[in-house]
């Protein structure tokens, strides 16, 4: 039997942007409320959709287009502690062979 406890936490983090949200299209910097391949036009503070498709209820969700988390990305980032359990066993009798069991 074996166990194995491995804490992990990242080492730094790239500076965020917080002047442009998320948007769609190669050329023209538009707003898509459900993309984020790549840099939309910049925060203005203006009511936009949010996602692509209503709630349960039929409503849009709708947001101000701004920046307004100063460290929700960086919080997503939080320290990890994994378990890891190993158990063997392995039985062997004279002239009956052998038998073995492993969990990892």
């Amino acid at each position: 039997m074996a166990q194995t406890v491995t804490i992990a936490s990242t080492s730094f983090l790239p500076k965020f942007q917080t002047r442009f949200g998320s948007g769609s299209t190669g050329y023209v910097k538009i707003y898509d409320p459900y993309e984020n391949q790549q840099y939309g036009p910049a925060y203005d503070g203006s009511i936009v959709e949010l996602g692509e498709y209503p709630t349960p209820g039929g409503q849009i969700q709708k947001v101000p287009y701004s920046y307004k988390d100063k460290n929700g990305k960086s919080n997503f980032w939080q320290p990890d502690v994994s378990y890891q359990t190993d158990l063997s066993c392995q039985l062997q009798r004279k002239g009956e062979g052998s038998f073995f069991l492993a969990s990892l």
